[in-house]
């Protein structure tokens, strides 16, 4: 259905205000199998079959179209095309002595649309990447049974190559806890 859904938006161009993106997982390029790895940890897996419109217009005639009318049952997103990304938490040059270079939206390419409607879902401008060495870092500062540095940064989700850790903070107590999981194998990027 998605590759029958991409044929009539190819074939009704002239009724649609905007360019249609999608599915989203053909519009992003990452060179770096690991950052694909993590980018598709990170946005949720019913969004890589999704279109994005820059019109609201456009993803109402593509739902009126394609999902009531032939019931195609896909997604469709609106987001507005925007500048680059905000980083509330900081730029990832500000955390290199952890070993942290990116954000997760510096570490591929595609249209603004496209990271913008990522950044809606997945918070992608939100999750920073580490290395083994800021693995390592986390590491040992468990053996010593003391905080990990980047803990008392900003950051709220940190990639490294085998876990993904992240802040969760209580809305009624404002206690914060960890969660960790395993990076799990990429699947569609």
């Amino acid at each position: 259905r998605i590759v029958a859904a991409k044929q009539w938006i190819d074939q009704n161009q002239n009724r649609l205000r905007g360019r249609v993106y999608g599915p989203l997982a053909a519009e992003v390029q990452i060179p770096n199998d690991q950052n694909a790895i993590y980018l598709e940890n990170q946005v949720p897996q019913w969004c890589w079959q999704s279109f994005v419109t820059s019109y609201p217009e456009d993803r109402d005639l593509l739902q009126r179209e394609l999902n009531s009318n032939r019931r195609y049952n896909i997604n469709f997103m609106y987001t507005p095309s925007s500048g680059p990304l905000p980083h509330p938490h900081g730029n990832a040059t500000d955390y290199a002595s952890l070993d942290i270079k990116h954000t997760l939206d510096e570490t591929f390419e595609a249209p603004a649309v496209v990271k913008n409607a990522l950044k809606d879902v997945g918070a992608i401008n939100l999750a920073y990447i580490g290395t083994s060495y800021t693995q390592t870092q986390i590491e040992q500062a468990a053996q010593r049974n003391i905080t990990p540095q980047w803990r008392t940064t900003r950051i709220g989700q940190l990639w490294t190559p085998e876990s993904k850790y992240t802040k969760l903070k209580s809305r009624y107590d404002g206690f914060e806890s960890l969660r960790t999981s395993a990076v799990r194998p990429s699947r569609f990027l």
